[in-house]
């Protein structure tokens, strides 16, 4: 068995996995961001991506979180301090003071549950018109590499045709006639009638066997 239809076989069934956990992930409220600058050192670095899910039930002191506090300002990923009530204070690691700003609830995007290290380079080249340029040629080269390693197997278009063969009829033929049977390069049978002294000649009511 050729190792193509294996190795094809489970490329597609890793795209469709990852397609289906993708967009279960999307539809479970799931969201990638970049970490943009350094206020959560050493906990997370620039060019990192978080990992984000809503947060069930409430927010907690300890948990780091992504809100947008105004729409100047953006989305900001740092610690919470302090819960009061629908207050929460926030603060990044590496800064020395709390955040000026008081975050409510429905400011809150989510909790970072993962980090992925420099994954945030990833994200925003692709954003940019080089990175979709970039991506379909890799996709492409991926493809041509693809066709050397795994040529695919063509089928050899040579058809032989089997010569004609006659086929005598072994039965005893009338008398003064004999019959045969004869076929063609497609196939298909034809019976004779050969009378002696007049040569071959079809019959038009062969006899039947």
């Amino acid at each position: 068995m050729s190792a193509r239809p294996v190795v094809k076989f489970f490329v597609m069934l890793t795209l469709l996995g990852s397609v289906a956990v993708v967009a279960w992930a999307w539809g479970s409220g799931y969201r990638i961001y970049t970490v943009r600058t350094g206020s959560m050192e050493p906990s997370y670095h620039v060019g990192d991506a978080v990992l984000v899910r809503p947060i069930k039930g409430t927010t907690v002191a300890g948990q780091v979180i992504t809100f947008r506090p105004s729409a100047s300002v953006g989305l900001v990923t740092h610690r919470v301090v302090s819960v009061d009530g629908d207050h929460i204070v926030t603060k990044g690691d590496a800064n020395d003071t709390a955040d000026p700003w008081t975050v409510n609830s429905s400011m809150v995007q989510g909790r970072v549950v993962s980090r992925l290290p420099d994954f945030g380079y990833v994200f925003v080249f692709l954003k940019q018109s080089m990175g979709v340029g970039g991506l379909i040629a890799s996709l492409l080269a991926t493809l041509l590499l693809w066709q050397l390693c795994f040529p695919e197997e063509k089928e050899d278009p040579t058809v032989t045709m089997p010569a004609p063969v006659p086929l005598f009829v072994p039965r005893p033929p009338a008398v003064g006639t004999e019959y045969a049977v004869t076929q063609d390069a497609s196939g298909r049978r034809h019976v004779l009638a050969v009378t002696r002294g007049d040569g071959p000649r079809a019959t038009r009511n062969p006899p039947r066997w």
